[in-house]
């Protein structure tokens, strides 16, 4: 008999493009006559390619696979893009001219806006040789954790920070939970007159980046 089973990230963030795995199974000891498979195409994503020549329709992708041998398994890799957030059930079905058919279902494929925010304040004004410091706040405004959100801050020379050398911050949080706030002080002593600046970007897997600026004088 025939098998199909799909393997994928479940999650994933809209504009990226991310891999979807069929493999189909013939457990039988006969060749599996003239196999077809198909698979929806949920609206909220695009079908970008795969490695099997296939027929497209507005809402499915169908592949012919020919003769699949008895005790074999066809292994297909298809690419999506995500278009906009949204849960979807993604199924993918195998049929032979014989009539043994396969199905197998994910039930919720997720696809999700980036979700890490940032609010930052601090003074605008500071004396050469004082420290200021800046306060930043950084939410997961999304319904799933955020894994590996890391904090880069790039600073101009007339600046340093107290606790590190060099003109840049890079640390990881391991884990940020929904809807979670995480204060994060950013202190730095004025070497020289002028106006300096530092910008702190923030990344986070499959949630994008965002960025916030401040200066002093």
């Amino acid at each position: 008999g025939l098998a199909v089973k799909i393997t994928g990230s479940q999650s994933n963030p809209v504009g990226s493009t991310f891999p979807v795995r069929l493999d189909v199974s013939n457990y039988g000891d006969m060749p599996a006559r003239g196999v077809v498979v198909s698979a929806n195409v949920p609206p909220n994503w695009k079908y970008v390619g795969s490695n099997v020549a296939a027929r497209e329709f507005p809402d499915r992708v169908e592949w012919d696979l020919g003769d699949l041998p008895g005790q074999s398994t066809r292994s297909m890799e298809v690419t999506f893009e995500a278009l906009r957030g949204g849960d979807v059930k993604f199924c993918a079905r195998a049929q032979s001219a014989d009539g043994l058919l396969a199905e197998d279902c994910l039930d919720r494929m997720r696809v999700f806006e980036p979700t890490i925010s940032i609010s930052m304040r601090g003074p605008d004004t500071g004396e050469v040789g004082s420290e200021v410091q800046f306060q930043v706040e950084l939410t997961n405004r999304g319904d799933t954790p955020l894994n590996n959100v890391r904090l880069v801050d790039r600073f101009d020379p007339g600046l340093s920070h107290v606790s590190q050398a060099g003109q840049m911050i890079d640390r990881v949080i391991p884990l940020m939970q929904p809807g979670e706030t995480i204060p994060v002080n950013l202190t730095f002593r004025i070497r020289e007159p002028g106006t300096h600046c530092h910008t702190l970007q923030v990344t986070a897997d499959g949630a994008g980046s965002s960025s916030a600026r401040g200066c002093v004088k």
